[in-house]
């Protein structure tokens, strides 16, 4: 039988669409129709995923496994990575700001893994020394007293294992696993000025539900100066024991690494991660709802509204 239904990519859709204007994108799954100022975006089971309710929030840091210039061989973005089980050089920044996570060396690269799930969307596999980096500049620095950023990923419950380092001079946050397989925790150290042998405290120490870390999740994290609150947040609901105090330092720090799970406890693995955003403010609970909201229609993960 013969398909009805327009077909495009995410990259080839039409330039003078008209409202109702229904198509299938092939590189992505998704059904998409245009309302007649912007496109809609549906998965298979008629969930809306509508890129405009991150766009229209500014993102400062956007990788996106669902855009359609994601993943490369290397830094110069040259070449594609679209095969399942290829390493991958380069997670490319879809803000527009250019912060692209990148690695030079073959054997550390990261691998695609093409999900089956809802929207057959991608991730990284980080397994052994696997790691991507970022190198701040002065464009990328922001404070850290208002930022909210989010993670869907996947993780190995196991030992004490950081899933983003600073690797220079340890000026920047590290997250990482500091419990044990049955009550994992999120761990995080200080920002900025905070670090390293300038003391500083542990803003967060929340346990997490072992179940949580192999099954994909939405972590989230908010500063606030005016509450003076760091909030954390898994798959929405209330912010979780142990957040703390709002911090004074800086974030993505210019001349300063960022590492995505420095490959140090090279034995606890896999990992795998789907999405990243950070913005540069405090979002209010609205916001942080609609962007939770996005990324588990998009993921397939039950999420609810913040408290």
């Amino acid at each position: 039988m013969t398909s009805t239904l327009l077909t495009c990519t995410s990259s080839t859709r039409p330039g003078s669409p008209t409202a109702g204007d229904t198509l299938f994108e092939t590189d992505t799954n998704k059904i998409i129709v245009y309302s007649g100022s912007d496109w809609k975006v549906y998965d298979s089971d008629g969930t809306a995923v509508n890129d405009s309710d991150i766009t229209s929030l500014n993102p400062h840091l956007w990788l996106d496994p669902s855009y359609s210039s994601s993943f490369f061989t290397d830094s110069g973005k040259g070449t594609a990575v679209t095969t399942d089980g290829a390493r991958v050089g380069c997670f490319a920044d879809r803000s527009g700001n250019g912060f692209d996570f990148i690695q030079g060396t073959e054997g550390d690269k990261p691998m695609l893994c093409k999900e089956a799930g809802i929207g057959n969307v991608s991730s990284l596999c980080y397994t052994l020394t696997d790691e991507l980096e970022f190198t701040g500049t002065l464009s990328s620095e922001i404070t850290a007293t208002n930022i909210t950023i989010f993670w869907v990923w996947r993780l190995s419950p196991e030992g004490s294992h950081f899933f983003l380092q600073g690797g220079s001079g340890g000026n920047e946050p590290r997250l990482r696993n500091n419990g044990t397989a049955t009550a994992p925790k999120y761990n995080w150290n200080p920002f900025g000025s905070e670090s390293g042998s300038g003391g500083g405290v542990v803003f967060t120490s929340s346990v997490v539900p072992a179940s949580a870390f192999p099954a994909r999740h939405v972590y989230s994290l908010r500063t606030n100066s005016t509450a003076n609150r760091t909030a954390t947040f898994y798959n929405g609901g209330s912010d979780l024991t142990g957040s703390a105090t709002a911090p004074t330092g800086v974030y993505l720090e210019q001349a300063q690494k960022m590492l995505m799970f420095a490959g140090t406890n090279n034995y606890y693995s896999p990992y795998w991660l789907f999405e990243y955003i950070v913005f540069s403010s405090s979002l209010s609970d609205a916001n942080v709802n609609k962007v939770n909201t996005y990324l588990g229609n998009k993921h397939g993960i039950a999420v609810t509204d913040i408290s």
